[in-house]
């Protein structure tokens, strides 16, 4: 892998922990979710800016994904394909955006026989990380967000965090 990366110039951190979870048999997904904790409070520690993804493992991108990807300021969501050989099919599922530039609206869906569009949010716990990024600083610059509270100048927000 940083091979390949040295060869891209693009930039990237390689970080580790001391969690073994394979001996401690609790599960791949357990484990993904600590990565990005680590990770996530790495960019928060080391106040690094740029844009968070979580890419997965067998997701496959377009290079005209980055360029796309570089301009995302605050929050930035896609549509996912995603195919399944045992059903024999392809699904589709993204952010449907209207009203103001850029306002998610609702999600889109062709999982089902019928595309479909829902309320504004996807349903609770179905959208996987890789589906989305965000401005780094959401983690460490509460000034950039005028949302937060900045009652203390270098206050450190509350990361998000994967259970």
């Amino acid at each position: 892998t940083a091979r390949l990366l040295r060869g891209t110039g693009v930039s990237y951190r390689h970080l580790t922990y001391p969690e073994n979870f394979t001996a401690d048999g609790v599960g791949t997904e357990k484990e993904r979710h600590h990565q990005r904790n680590v990770a996530l409070g790495h960019v928060e520690e080391h106040r690094l800016d740029g844009v968070v993804l979580f890419a997965g493992l067998g997701d496959v991108y377009d290079l005209r994904f980055f360029d796309q990807l570089r301009q995302i300021r605050t929050f930035g969501a896609w549509p996912v394909a995603t195919v399944s050989e045992r059903e024999r099919k392809a699904t589709v599922e993204g952010p449907v955006c209207g009203g103001s530039p850029w306002a998610v609206t609702g999600w889109f869906s062709t999982a089902d026989a019928t595309p479909t569009v829902r309320a504004a949010r996807p349903p609770e716990g179905t959208v996987d990380v890789a589906r989305f990024a965000f401005g780094s600083a959401l983690l460490w610059d509460p000034h950039r967000w005028d949302r937060f509270p900045v009652s203390e100048p270098d206050a450190s927000q509350v990361i998000p965090s994967f259970d």
